[in-house]
Parts: structure tokens; sequence; C-alpha cells
């Protein structure tokens, strides 16, 4: 009877303390849901039932990763190692010699200038013209300057300054010198190598250098008649500038030869040459001349040197008349 008793009186108190309750809460009649589908329980089912699996697959995957990071990190160490003799090796053979400059330098270097004997002619007044062959014998060096000296036994005769184009051979001469005492030589005193492009150089020289020599005669002692008791000999000739450009100082020299062999020579200039224009040119021998076969006019003009050209339509600041 008690135990009746007592659990009416809880549930008539539960009751209404549910009656207060909801008078001030309002309670949903439906509960929001999701839709679940079977694919998501299925994988969940998965999950839950391979969990011990899924656990040993990371544990084994995170010690794979660890040994590889281990392996890589141990085999940099020991390529490091190895590569001490390697690096020992190479940095010893630094002071070794390892390129043959012998053999490589005749391919890349310039031949040397080969100069002849130097011959001495008669110049009038007791003194001498000292003259020289001097051969270019690379097609792709140039010397834009060339210092020289003639010398005898008691010293230097004379020297100065000059100029030799790829493959050239030309004759360097010094006029009015005192007589060579002994045995006369010829030295190379400065060459300063120009490395060239052959098929360029040849195009300029071939747009620039246009000197033509024509009507070239030369009259003995015989052939001047009266003028041959105060003269030796006279050559005539006309020089032309056939190109587009002026010229400034065109040196000329006239040699006269026998049997191939230079017998006397001579020096010309001609201080402006504009272009088209033609200047006619005698010579006159002073000195007693010996036999002659041929006489040759070679002009010089430095193509190295802007101020030997100049353009002919120019006439601004510079410009020379």
């Amino acid at each position: 009877m008690l135990r009746l008793c007592a659990q009416g009186c809880f549930s008539a108190f539960f009751w209404r303390r549910c009656a207060w309750y909801t008078g001030f809460v309002a309670i949903p009649k439906t509960i929001p849901t999701r839709p679940v589908s079977g694919l998501i329980l299925r994988v969940n089912y998965w999950l839950v039932t391979h969990r011990l699996l899924l656990k040993r697959l990371l544990a084994i995957g995170l010690g794979a990763f660890c040994i590889g990071i281990y392996g890589y990190a141990f085999g940099i160490v020991f390529g490091l190692a190895r590569g001490q003799e390697a690096y020992r090796a190479m940095m010893a053979s630094f002071t070794q010699d390892l390129i043959d400059y012998r053999s490589l330098r005749p391919l890349i270097s310039p031949q040397p200038l080969q100069s002849g004997v130097p011959s001495v002619l008669p110049a009038p007044e007791g003194l001498a013209d000292l003259i020289v062959t001097v051969v270019n014998p690379n097609q792709k060096f140039a010397v834009p300057v060339l210092w020289y000296r003639f010398s005898d036994d008691q010293g230097e005769l004379a020297s100065g300054e000059t100029f030799i184009m790829p493959g050239e051979t030309k004759y360097v001469v010094s006029f009015g010198s005192r007589t060579p005492v002994g045995q006369t030589t010829f030295t190379l005193a400065e060459v300063n190598w120009q490395r060239l492009n052959p098929e360029e150089f040849a195009k300029l020289r071939e747009e620039k250098l246009r000197v033509v020599i024509s009507g070239l005669e030369h009259r003995t002692a015989a052939d001047l008649g009266p003028l041959a008791s105060r003269l030796g000999g006279q050559t005539v000739f006309a020089v032309k500038n056939d190109s587009i450009f002026g010229y400034w100082d065109v040196a000329l020299y006239v040699l006269l030869k026998n049997g191939g062999k230079v017998e006397a020579a001579q020096f010309a200039r001609i201080r402006k040459l504009d272009p088209g224009q033609e200047e006619f040119i005698t010579v006159n021998w002073a000195q007693s001349l010996p036999p002659t076969t041929e006489v040759s006019v070679v002009p010089e003009l430095n193509l190295f040197d802007a101020d030997s050209f100049y353009d002919y339509q120019y006439t601004g600041p510079g410009f020379r008349r």
C-alpha cells in the first residue's frame, strides 16, 4: 500500500511539473532530420568495422615515409663523402695546364711578318735611300701601326712608322739617310696586330682604295735632250681617284727596277684628291740612273686612318681645303 501511494504521489508531481514547463517552452511535434544515402551508411559501416586495419596501414605508411627520409639523408651524406675525393682531384687539376698551347697558338695567332734584305740606293748630295720589302702572310690579320728601324755598324740610320694590310707585300723606304757603314739591317721594332674579317676587309678595300695609275712613261737622260745636263731622268704619269671618297695625302712611290731589283726610288705626294679627279705627276731624278727595265708607281693610302678619307659632300667642321 505504501509503495502504491508513493508512486501515485510521484506521478502527480511529475505531471504537474511537466504541465508547468510546457507552458513556457514549445515542444516541436517533429524532430528535423537529414536524409542519409545507403552509400554513406555502407562507407561508415566499413570504416567502423575496418578501423584496426586502417590503423595498421597508417602505421605502415608512416614507417615507410620515415625510412625513405632517412635513406635519402644517408644517401646525401654518403655522396658527399665520396665526392670529396673527386673534389680534391678537381682542385688539384686547376694548377695543371690541360690545354696544349703549343699546338693551339699557331692556329689562332698571326704568322710573323717577313722582311727581306735592305738595299742601299744612291741619292743626291752623297746621301742614301734605304728600301726593304715586308710581307704579311696573314689573311685575317693586319698591322695598323708598324714601327721599324734601319741600322748599320755605327747605330741607327733611320726609323719610322707605317702599316701593312692582310696579304700585302709592301716597300718600306727611308729617303735621304746618311750613307751606311758596314752591314745594313732592318728591324721590326713594334708590331700591333689587328684581327679582321677577310671578306669585309676585301669589300672595304675595293670600295675605298681605287687609285688608278695611267700614262706611265720614263725618260732617260738620252731622251731629255737639253735637260740631261741637269737631270738624270724623268718619270711622268697620271693619278685618278676612281672612288666616291675624297683622299688626303696620297703617297706615291716611284721605283726604277732592273731585272726585278729596285735600283732607284723617288717619292711624290698629292695633298688632296677629290672623287673622279685626275692629277698629272712629274718626277725628276737629280742623280744619274742605272739602266732601267721596269718602272712602277706604288700608291699608299692608310685604310686604317679615318682622316685619310673624306666625304666629298661634307664641308662642315674639320673639313680641309
